[in-house]
């Protein structure tokens, strides 16, 4: 290629179809079902979800830090061009470190508000500055408002909602990221309750046949039991796993905390 035509930017993560189980001899949990995703160098994706919807071991995944007597992982996994699942265990280490790096729990929780934002805004300006891409899990939505450029919602060990910040925050499509936003403390009154999303995240040893938040959801129908729901496209860049998106109603959400570049 010559030397003034632009090199292609290739994604400095590709996870395709993952899946992750964990085996014993009396039971397997599927905890990750067949995630897809890219990140861009430069760009951060927030992962967002309840606990047990798979965000860990989706993160584990990606750097094999999973007990491999119990753990079983399949699809592709490339960082920097490194196909994961193919390292060996000297190459693997090499890559972790050099080429990616995790840090365990949230690092902003149990901040007060001010120094959270200024933990936040020098990971965004460190990752803007080294050009890295930046994979950051959490259950606060105000926290993926303020760093995201894109959302992946999980639930059961799937995306069920993927797009940029602004679109996934204020224009959900899924009726689990509605039911995520609207259990968010906005400009309630005192004596105002919460919309808590009814019920309990579903046992992640069985697996439905239809759509996992189905048992959960208000709007269900008989459809959404049949099969597990593909990804919709929504808008350019923003799809949304379910089968009753030209049914449900619209959404268009006041933002309870500033999302970047709106």
């Amino acid at each position: 290629m010559p030397d003034h035509m632009p090199r292609p930017v290739v994604p400095l993560v590709e996870v395709d179809d993952l899946h992750v189980r964990f085996s014993d001899r009396d039971e397997t949990v599927w905890a990750v079902n067949g995630v897809s995703f890219a990140l861009m160098p430069g760009e951060v994706l927030c992962i967002i979800g309840e606990s047990g919807s798979g965000k860990s071991g989706t993160m584990r995944a990606l750097m094999r830090l999973l007990p491999r007597q119990r753990a079983v992982i399949n699809g592709r996994i490339r960082i920097n061009q490194n196909d994961i699942l193919a390292l060996d265990e000297r190459q693997l280490a090499t890559v972790r470190g050099s080429t990616v790096a995790m840090v365990f729990q949230e690092p902003t929780t149990a901040l007060d508000a001010s120094v959270q934002i200024q933990i936040l805004l020098l990971l965004r300006r460190l990752q803007r500055e080294l050009g890295m891409g930046l994979i950051f899990v959490t259950h606060d939505l105000s926290v993926a408002a303020q760093i995201a450029d894109k959302i992946a919602v999980m639930y059961a060990g799937r995306i069920v909602e993927f797009g940029a910040a602004g679109d996934v925050l204020l224009r959900p499509r899924h009726p689990y990221t509605m039911g995520l936003l609207a259990s968010t403390l906005r400009d309630q009154l005192r004596e105002q309750d919460i919309e808590a999303i009814p019920g309990h995240p579903p046992d992640l040893r069985l697996r439905p046949d239809g759509c996992s938040f189905a048992g959960r959801c208000k709007f269900a129908r008989t459809a959404c039991r049949a099969i597990v729901p593909p990804p919709h496209r929504v808008a350019a860049g923003h799809a949304a796993c379910c089968v009753l998106l030209d049914e449900l109603p619209p959404t268009d959400i006041a933002p309870a905390h500033p999302v970047p570049g709106l």
